[in-house]
This record gives structure tokens, C-alpha cells and sequence, in this order.
């Protein structure tokens, strides 16, 4: 019996770009960069195209070595895609209500040092930002509280500037935490270790590595701790940090978009970037003087809480933001088969990007 129809498993994804494609396997979580000519018989075959001897020589030349990407028949079959939404009811009558999983709140625009990249640092924990000095009250926080309760907000995180700087820093984390919603503190060290309830997530920067056995000795009995490290060596955990925390490493500057850094990407992670901005989906961020943005990164605001129109900026950031993939990006990241494997900002500048979309190749140089 001949098998001369092939189509992709349930699992696999066929993305294709202006000069080259990539196969994903979200089940085996593994990418496959091919060329033009080749996705394109892929594409016939997942139309129920007829393969002759030639083509399909060429395809199973590839497939016989990953068995696990596709299937050949005698007879033209139908295989259904893997997808996080029923078929029968992908398009509703009617909308859900936006679900906010994270928001940010700024409560605080002060701070005890003075960093030299803080006005330009890449997707920050906590910055300065340079607006209308008029904050909001004590009074006007636990209303924006109380309004992101009602969008059924996962987790809220405080920051700043230096969020332990706010006078009502304490009264504001124990009417979260009564409201029953998860909460994560932001703090470069400045914040005394008895005011975090056990149940509080810490999240520590350390911008200097020799500060490091201070935060440590501060923080060692606060185990729901994750220290966010931007100036030790990335391969190297610090044997001096307690077990039960968390350590990530970070930057202040932007890294290169790099083949290395491609995702092999599982169910999950696929979709939500085919989906969503997988970055900013579900997520806000309120300044200390009650402006809305998309998160800390952004420069231009999308709402306000003043006036009661937080569900205004909810829906601008549902309509333009969280919903928008990497297809709606502007440049090149429309053209480009890596598009659901990658991490970039959707506010990041290209010129970090290293792969050029109209040639199909990575610049060699710059990776080197």
C-alpha cells in the first residue's frame, strides 16, 4: 500500500516566514527551521494534496527521523489541531468579562537611591517617573483595590520607586491581603523585614553584588523570597542564599534576540503567544498618580482611575494590547517563522533583534 498523503500531528504547527519556516512540536517541545520550498509541500499536504514519488521521497526523508511530527496515509485524512477553545463555541454571542491577573501599583514614587539607569532601564521592577506630582490618597488606593477585586485580579504587586517609602505602605498590604488576593512586594532593601507578613511574596533587586550577604542576613526568615540579581554572574547561584528562595537574574540594558534564545515551546506557551501578547496579556499597571499603562516599560499612559474610568483603560488595554500578537506588531515581526518562539518586548527596539527576516538568517557576526 502506498502512502501517499501526509498531514502534521495534532501537536505540531506549521509557521511560516518570508524566506525560511519552522515547524513547532508543542508536545515534544521542539522547534524545526526549514526552508521555503519544503514548508511549502508541508502546506499541500495539510490541504490534502497527493504527493508524488519525488515529493514524497524528500518528505520522508525528514519525517522518518521525527516520526513524532507527522503522518503519512493511503488515503487523504482529517486531523484535527490541538486548541485551547472548544471548535463549537470559539465564537460566542456575547463577551466574557476582561480577566486581570496582575496588576502593578506604583504606590510609591520615591526612593532611597539614585540610580543612573532608572530612567532608562529595561523592563523594570521599579522606577521613577518623571509626572504630575499630585499621588493618590490612602482613600483612592483602596478604591482602585477594590475596583480590581471586582475584575477578580489574581495578584497585585506594590512597588515604586522604593514602595516601603509610602506612609501607608503597612495599612494598604493588610487590606490586600483581607481582600484575599494574592500579594507580591517589591523592594530594593530598604523595606525592614517586620513589616512583610509571612503570606507576602518579596521580591528583592539587588543592584550592587555586595549588598548581597546584608539583604540575606535581613530577609533569611522570610522564606516566600524571590531575589532578582543584576550584577552576579549568571552561572553562579550564591551559596549564601537560603534554599527556600528563588534567585533570577537579570539585566538593566535589553539582550540581544539571539538563535539561543528561541523557545522550544510547549501547548501552553504556543498559544499564548499566537493568542496574546504574551508579555503584557492580563496584566496593568497604575502609577503612583493614578495613570493606567500597560506595564512599567511604557511611557505613554492608556487610561486613568480618576473619574471611575478604570474600565475604560481595561478595555483600551484588552482591545490594543493584550489581544495583540506578534502579527499585529509592526516591522518585521509579521515576517518573521519565529514569531511564537520568541520572547521579545513588543515595545523592544529591532535593531537588538540579530535575525534578518529578508535574508532567512541570523547575523553569525553579532552572535559570536
Amino acid at each position: 500500500m502506498l502512502m501517499t498523503y501526509f498531514k502534521l500531528n495534532p501537536g505540531v504547527f506549521l509557521i511560516v516566514g518570508k524566506q525560511k519556516s519552522l515547524i513547532q512540536d508543542v508536545v515534544e517541545e521542539k522547534i524545526f527551521w526549514i526552508e521555503n520550498n519544503f514548508a511549502e509541500m508541508i502546506k499541500r499536504g495539510e490541504n490534502g494534496s497527493f504527493f508524488k514519488n519525488e515529493e514524497l521521497h524528500l518528505l520522508k526523508s525528514f519525517f522518518s527521523k521525527y516520526s513524532s511530527l507527522g503522518t503519512f496515509s493511503d488515503k487523504p485524512i482529517f486531523i484535527d489541531k490541538f486548541r485551547p477553545i472548544n471548535i463549537y463555541n470559539e465564537k460566542k454571542l456575547h463577551k466574557n468579562t476582561p480577566f486581570l491577573r496582575t496588576a502593578t501599583l506604583q504606590i510609591s514614587n520615591e526612593c532611597n537611591l539614585s540610580c543612573n539607569f532608572c530612567s532608562t532601564s529595561f523592563c523594570p521592577s521599579c522606577k521613577i517617573i518623571k509626572e504630575d506630582p499630585e499621588a493618590l490618597s490612602f482613600e483612592e488606593w483602596l478604591t482602585v483595590v477594590d475596583q480590581l477585586a471586582s475584575y477578580g485580579v489574581s495578584t497585585i504587586l506594590l512597588t515604586g520607586g522604593e514602595a516601603a517609602i509610602s506612609p501607608f505602605f503597612k495599612d494598604l498590604v493588610r487590606y490586600i491581603l483581607n481582600k484575599g488576593i494574592s500579594l507580591s512586594v517589591h523592594t530594593n532593601g530598604f523595606l525592614k523585614s517586620q513589616q512583610i507578613p509571612q503570606e507576602v511574596h518579596l521580591i528583592v533587586s539587588l543592584f550592587e553584588s555586595d549588598s548581597l550577604n546584608a539583604i540575606v542576613r535581613k530577609y533569611r526568615n522570610h522564606h516566600l523570597t524571590t531575589a532578582i540579581l543584576y550584577s552576579c554572574n549568571n552561572k553562579v547561584r550564591p551559596s549564601i542564599i537560603p534554599a527556600s528562595w528563588q534567585v533570577k537574574f537579570s539585566r538593566t540594558s535589553p539582550l540581544p534576540i539571539t538563535k539561543q534564545s528561541m523557545v522550544n515551546t510547549d501547548f501552553d506557551s504556543f498559544f499564548s503567544r499566537k493568542m496574546t501578547d504574551n508579555c503584557l496579556d492580563e496584566k496593568l499597571l497604575i502609577s503612583y498618580n493614578g495613570n493606567v499603562y500597560p506595564c512599567m516599560g511604557f511611557k505613554q499612559k492608556v487610561g486613568t482611575v480618576y473619574g471611575n474610568q478604570l474600565h475604560l483603560a481595561i478595555r483600551t488595554l484588552l482591545t490594543n494590547y493584550w489581544k495583540k500578537n506578534s502579527d499585529h506588531r509592526s516591522g518585521k515581526c509579521q515576517q518573521c517563522e519565529f514569531r511564537y518562539a520568541c520572547n521579545a518586548c513588543s515595545f523592544f527596539d529591532l535593531e537588538f533583534c540579530q535575525y534578518n527576516v529578508e535574508e532567512g538568517q541570523w547575523i553569525s557576526s553579532l552572535n559570536e
